[in-house]
């Protein structure tokens, strides 16, 4: 998925947020938020942040402040998600 010419960034397939996730970065950060698009992760941090990469097309998924979860099973969520 490509960037979009308006605002410079790329648009979101699935957004997560209201919860805390996991980020397995080096760190081991958690982000608030998670935005995905062609099973990839394309940004992990704040709401506001994550919001960015949205569009009229992108579905929204709220977690209701669940405890924790990993990026991989955000991904694992999202394939099953696309059937």
């Amino acid at each position: 998925m490509s960037q979009d010419p308006s605002t410079g960034f790329t648009p979101a397939e699935v957004v997560f947020f209201n919860g805390k996730i996991a980020t397995q970065d080096d760190k081991r950060s958690f982000a608030d938020s998670l935005a995905v698009a062609n099973g990839r992760v394309i940004a992990a941090g704040s709401r506001d942040a994550v919001m960015r990469h949205v569009n009229d097309a992108t579905r929204h998924v709220d977690l209701k402040a669940a405890r924790s979860f990993r990026v991989s099973t955000i991904r694992i969520c999202t394939s099953f998600a696309a059937v």
